[in-house]
């Protein structure tokens, strides 16, 4: 049986939402059906395979012009039709250059507020994640913290969690290695998206960022860092502020993407359950200067195996 995904699609020009159904044959994904979707499940459904040269399955029609099968491929119909938001549904949008994924994950703004925990979405039960939820739960690995001084007033929070954000700011003398943690069953699909930020982390204490889940890791300092799988090196960031998609799907294929470009794509079998960790790390020190660093705009999805 052929592997199917599904891929939201967004017209630039109407800003219609459209549902594509992917399946892949042999090395190659073609698209085998498409679907006008409302706002509201556009909403809340998301993009499952990022891949950048798809084209339509013998099953469907050409473009009716040039007969090309390459999504987003062409602008017959653009220059052909007067182009709205309430236009009737025409097959050859597909291949029109205004076609473009779309990659922004469910909104679950309205469902959080209320007392639902899980929704159903593409046949698979999503939960409703936030950081105020309280399945993530704080660390701290360090077993004693040195006491601060009275010149030297501490932070009355190290690692504050929200919905939206993480904030860590360091010890004025103790080392710092705490952060948050989730954890997922090993066939569940993950991903998370969020802005990394580490232009505060000062020259003393320093210290770094650090990301996981199963056997991928990351460390980022001020100037940037290196994402790691199994302990080699797969990936740099030369930059303190970035976007970061990241996440884990059908049992243990691992994707980053760092401003929307992917850097990561590896595979690795899950056989247990999954922490994905954000932590901050520094080295005991002894002066008035903090470092700090920010997760900010968080988005997230949790794809629940049956």
């Amino acid at each position: 049986m052929e592997e199917s995904k599904f891929i939201k699609a967004y017209c630039r020009r109407t800003g219609k939402h459209y549902g594509l159904e992917a399946r892949k044959y042999g090395s190659v994904w073609k698209v085998v059906n498409m679907d006008e979707l409302s706002e509201e499940d556009a909403a809340l459904v998301a993009t499952e395979l990022r891949e950048t040269n798809l084209v339509t399955n013998e099953n469907l029609l050409p473009c009716s012009v040039c007969d090309s099968r390459v999504v987003s491929g062409c602008s017959c119909i653009k220059n052909r039709m007067a182009c709205s938001a309430d236009m009737p549904y025409n097959f050859d949008c597909i291949y029109c250059s205004e076609m473009t994924v779309d990659y922004s994950l469910p909104v679950f703004e309205d469902i959080a507020d209320r007392d639902v925990e899980t929704v159903t979405i593409q046949g698979k039960e999503i939960k409703v994640v936030t950081f105020s939820n309280v399945e993530w739960k704080k660390f701290d690995k360090i077993a004693r913290h040195i006491p601060g001084r009275p010149k030297y007033p501490e932070p009355e929070e190290h690692v504050i969690a929200t919905r939206e954000d993480i904030e860590f700011h360091g010890y004025n003398i103790s080392p710092m290695s705490e952060g948050v943690y989730y954890t997922i069953g090993r066939r569940d699909d993950f991903e998370i998206e969020c802005t990394i930020d580490t232009s505060k982390i000062k020259p003393h204490p320093g210290g770094f960022l650090y990301i996981t889940i199963g056997p991928l890791s990351a460390e980022i300092k001020k100037a940037g860092g290196t994402f790691s799988f199994n302990g080699s090196a797969v990936a740099k960031v030369r930059s303190a502020k970035f976007k970061m998609t990241l996440s884990v799907k059908d049992g243990g294929k691992y994707e980053v993407f760092i401003n929307d470009s992917k850097k990561v794509s590896e595979t690795f079998p899950t056989q247990e359950v999954l922490s994905i960790s954000f932590g901050f790390s520094h080295p005991a020190h002894n002066c008035d200067k903090l470092s700090h660093a920010y997760i900010r705009g968080i988005k997230m999805n949790h794809g629940v195996a049956r």
